[in-house]
């Protein structure tokens, strides 16, 4: 049954009555017309890949939401994986759904909030350079641990190379400072910074370079995330450590560089070591060895002294003391028993005693002998004597092997000089400075290697090494009629 209500509403001439689809339509065209291209920003909820590729979402605030697809087609260009949470900033134009009164965003961009333009760029540059293995740990160069000659790249003036001079000079006075300015900042900054690093490669003794800047914004800082800066940094000749910015800024040359300091102050420390501590390994390696030579002079001294009071010489001596009761005994007897003999038998006892004498004074001198030779070994076996022996050595093998890599090189250099003489002559531009030339057809497409390639009244094209000529074919003549 149909109300009074009802039935006034349905009689009415004013209101027109439409169905559901006819409202679907409007809306659609309404809205689709009206928004063909807009940009929101909001929260990802309720996530879904779906197995056709596509990805469904909603986009909300403080107080609404909408919902969100985007096909698989633009799905493969999205730089992130989406997750419920993140704050987005999604493109695209509004559709008005009639099967289900749904309006939705058909997006074709998804970038996280903050990530805009040059976040982007960021990534690409960065993912080149990772591509490449520039950023790959393995081929990341050591520092060297006691350095003599240390370039700086950074501004003229300011507080970052009085803080880098005044660390170096604390932690170690013994490395010479190589100030080479450069524009950190500015439209400039990344070429400034290339000619500085070419500067550096052309410098003969440097251990290593740092390039630091102050803190800044992402934009003060834009110049070390450019690609020529980087390459300057990768293809370093020396090993570079970056000090850009605070903590928690990260270039793209921090990822390219051999070491990464949080700051251009921690970078100067980085660089060289502390001298206190380094002064005190010294001292501790100077008291081990002074230590081990004093246990090794004690022993040896030991071991003489238990040779000099062994059984070997109280034996030399109880002989002698025996000889002589011997010769006594015989006196006595001698003279006991051949009272009144000649002088012959007497000299000839005097005799036996000289030769005696002779063999104690012998068997004495050769243990003094031994003695000394023994006194010889340990003073040759001093530590400090061996020491100088082996740093002398080593420097002997330093300089032979640094005039060998010369050699090398020199070796080296002429090849690629040579090769590169060699690739020059069979340039094609070489050989048509030479007096020859090539035809083609008068647009440039066809090159004419023959005479059946071309009819009479042909417009051609002859190239020299310095421009070309437009002609026209009088005649063609058969055979080589040139030497």
């Amino acid at each position: 049954m149909i109300s009074s209500d009802s039935n006034d509403i349905l009689a009415s001439e004013d209101t027109d009555i439409y169905s559901v689809s006819e409202i679907n339509e409007a809306l659609k065209q309404n809205l689709e017309s009206e928004f063909p291209s807009v940009r929101i920003i909001g929260e990802i909820a309720n996530f879904k890949a779906h197995s056709s590729g596509h990805f469904y979402l909603t986009l909300r605030d403080e107080s609404s939401l909408i919902r969100l697809v985007i096909f698989k087609r633009n799905v493969d260009r999205l730089s992130f994986f989406p997750e419920n949470g993140t704050q987005v900033i999604a493109s695209g134009r509004i559709s008005h759904y009639g099967g289900t009164g749904q309006t939705q965003l058909v997006a074709d961009g998804l970038v996280e909030a903050g990530r805009g333009a040059a976040e982007l760029e960021f990534r690409r540059r960065l993912q080149r350079f990772i591509d490449e293995g520039a950023t790959d740990p393995e081929k990341k160069r050591p520092i060297p641990g006691y350095p003599e000659k240390i370039a700086v790249i950074t501004s003229l003036t300011g507080a970052v190379i009085r803080d880098i001079s005044e660390t170096l000079a604390r932690r170690w006075p013994l490395a010479e400072i190589l100030h080479v300015p450069a524009d950190v900042q500015g439209v400039k900054a990344s070429e400034s910074i290339v000619k500085a690093f070419e500067i550096t490669d052309n410098t003969d003794g440097l251990d290593c370079v740092i390039l630091a800047r102050g803190g800044g914004s992402i934009e003060d800082l834009w110049a070390f995330n450019l690609e020529k800066t980087a390459r300057a940094v990768s293809e370093s000749r020396y090993p570079v450590i970056t000090g850009i910015g605070h903590e928690i800024d990260t270039t793209i040359c921090d990822y390219v560089s051999d070491l990464r300091a949080p700051t251009p102050t921690a970078a100067a420390e980085l660089s060289a070591p502390d001298r206190i501590l380094v002064s005190g390994e010294i001292s501790a390696v100077i008291e081990n060895l002074s230590r081990l030579a004093g246990r090794d002079s004690l022993r040896r001294y030991n071991m003489l002294n238990l040779m000099i009071t062994s059984s070997v010489f109280p034996a030399i001596r109880h002989k002698l003391e025996y000889g002589m009761l011997q010769v006594d005994e015989k006196s006595i007897r001698l003279k006991q028993s051949w009272t009144g003999y000649n002088l012959e038998l007497t000299q000839t006892a005097g005799a036996l005693r000289s030769r005696l004498d002779a063999v104690v004074k012998t068997g004495i001198f050769e243990a003094r002998g031994r003695l000394s030779l023994w006194s010889e070994r340990i003073s040759a076996a001093d530590p400090k004597k061996k020491m100088s022996t082996s740093l002398e050595i080593l420097k002997r093998l330093k300089g032979s092997i640094d005039g060998k890599v010369r050699n090398r090189l020199e070796i080296l250099e002429e090849r690629v000089s040579l090769r590169a003489k060699m690739l020059e002559g069979l340039h094609p531009l070489s050989i048509l400075k030479r007096g020859y030339s090539y035809c083609t057809s008068e647009d440039g497409v066809r090159v004419i290697a023959k005479t059946a390639d071309i009819s009479k009244d042909d417009s051609i094209v002859v190239n020299f090494h310095d421009g070309s000529a437009v002609c026209s074919v009088k005649d063609k003549r058969k055979g080589r009629r040139w030497q």
